[in-house]
């Protein structure tokens, strides 16, 4: 189907994946003013405004390199949240929004790396 007919039917977003080379590429464009405007291709994460997170293609053996990380929470903010902080502070403290402040680390080493992340609960006002 055409993208313009799933504009449309208002389908929020479209999305774009090319994986049939080791340099993969996704898009995703979001539905404004009726149309899919173009938005950068990119092996990165992508925002997904219908799934509130954000999106990335993994192949096998792209993990993260052997070493100690430092982790911090994004939100995946949308268009529905006010701020990547109000975002954040419903589920935990925001202090986990930025690595300088979080504190939180974690070492990866060669094979499966499976592990918990505990955080402390949002903060009551």
């Amino acid at each position: 189907m055409p993208r313009e007919q799933y504009a449309k039917a208002g389908v929020m977003e479209y999305w774009l994946i090319d994986a049939r080379s080791q340099s993969h590429s996704m898009e995703i464009q979001h539905l404004t003013e009726g149309a899919y405007p173009s938005a950068s291709r990119t092996d990165a994460a992508s925002p997904s405004w219908a799934l509130s997170r954000y999106i990335a293609l993994i192949q096998a053996n792209s993990g993260a390199p052997e070493g100690e990380h430092r982790i911090r929470f994004d939100p995946g903010t949308t268009h529905m949240q006010a701020s990547p902080e109000i975002a954040l502070g419903k589920k935990m403290p925001v202090r986990y929004l930025e690595f300088r402040t979080s504190k939180l680390k974690q070492v990866i080493v060669r094979g499966d790396n499976v592990f918990t992340v505990e955080v402390d609960p949002p903060t009551s006002k």
